[in-house]
């Protein structure tokens, strides 16, 4: 409908609210990055889910491309790291958006007393820096601070430490992220654990931009529903949007809090 009907049902249902800017719930309620079952449940007062799926799962099964990588292929990393309850999980993009998992590691069912194979992470970065050109990895730092200080250290300038509960700078990535995938601009290799984890993934509302718009961050639909290799993509394509720059928008290694 136009601006000026869906307005005027917004001002049925604020009817004795004079305070309600109309003009901003327009705004608000036209934002393509909202949810529209979080704009038809807060606007309009209608049943909808609790939690806010990030990706679209049909969306998603329609990007996916058959690709094959070129030995030296310019590419970028992303990563995020657990220690014993999450995953693990290394994901490679493409400068054409195109994502791929280099390692997943889950926690083993029923299976107490265990860390995650620090040395498999080890492996699969310099097996990646080896035979590809590594342009930026992009990685959250939480209890893997140590491994990002010596991958800086053997990879110089190309380690970009991103701490992904930032409701600063992580709105920004995920929302830049949904955006290329629904324009097309993020494809993936069909993984079908890339795939669980992607679809585990909810939002989580931070806030609202000075345009009214909201801000979202990434958290998991319930215990268990890992979504590690959902944060990796994201960050790897964050990366890979910066291939061919001179420089990183962000601050090699040492970041924003």
């Amino acid at each position: 409908m136009d601006d000026d009907t869906l307005q005027g049902l917004l001002a049925e249902v604020y009817a004795g609210c004079p305070w309600v800017d109309l003009d901003r719930l327009l705004r608000e309620v036209r934002d393509p990055a909202a949810p529209w079952s979080e704009t038809s449940r807060f606007f309009f007062n209608t049943p909808g889910a609790a939690t806010l799926a990030a990706v679209d799962p049909t969306l998603w099964l329609s990007r996916e491309v058959e690709r094959e990588l070129v030995p030296g292929e310019r590419l970028a990393l992303g990563f995020d790291g657990s220690q014993s309850h999450d995953a693990t999980a290394l994901v490679g993009c493409t400068a054409d958006g195109w994502l791929f998992p280099v390692k997943i590691i889950e926690r083993p069912p029923k299976v107490d007393d265990w860390r995650v194979d620090r040395s498999k992470v080890q492996r699969a970065v310099e097996w990646m820096f080896e035979n590809y050109e590594i342009v930026w990895l992009y990685a959250d730092p939480w209890r893997w601070r140590d491994e990002l200080e010596a991958w800086d250290a053997r990879w110089p300038d190309r380690i970009i430490e991103v701490p992904t509960n930032s409701a600063r700078r992580m709105p920004e990535v995920v929302d830049r992220f949904r955006t290329a995938l629904q324009e097309g601009r993020v494809t993936h290799d069909g993984d079908d654990d890339l795939q669980r984890h992607m679809l585990n993934a909810r939002l989580r509302k931070v806030g609202r931009d000075e345009d009214g718009r909201g801000r979202y961050t990434l958290e998991k639909a319930g215990p268990g529903r890992l979504i590690d290799a959902c944060v990796a993509s994201v960050l790897a394509y964050e990366a890979a949007t910066q291939i061919g720059e001179p420089e990183p928008e962000v601050v090699p290694f040492v970041m924003y809090a």
